[in-house]
């Protein structure tokens, strides 16, 4: 990726066409390292199918992606968010995917499914 990742994990809420969305608190510590090195990994936790995504953390607010970022996370934790109220806990970030290296670790498996994609 050249260059270090940011050392921040966080809870992956969404993935669709335009990446993978998460939250922050807009003065938290998490927010802090990304404003300075937006660079992240996401990783699934199945380790034996992994797959390794690298990307750039990037804050959205256009109504579409906050759209997007509530039909996501209300069912996964039974919230009632709105536009409003998502602006007024902190920030959404997506991350949108610049390399992907993917494999199967069962045996046998890694020398015939190990694949990397670039965008």
């Amino acid at each position: 990726m050249g260059g270090r990742a940011s050392d921040e994990i966080s809870q992956l809420l969404d993935r669709d066409y335009d990446g993978f969305y998460f939250s922050s608190g807009e003065r938290s510590r998490k927010a802090r390292n990304l404003a300075m090195n937006p660079r992240v990994v996401v990783c699934p936790e199945n380790g034996d199918e992994a797959i390794s995504l690298e990307g750039v953390a990037e804050t959205v607010a256009d109504s579409p992606a906050i759209a997007r970022f509530i039909a996501a996370y209300n069912p996964k934790y039974n919230w009632d968010l709105t536009p409003e109220t998502v602006r007024t806990l902190g920030l959404v970030f997506a991350v949108r995917p610049r390399k992907v290296l993917a494999f199967n670790d069962a045996p046998g498996e890694f020398q015939t499914t190990a694949t990397r994609w670039e965008f």
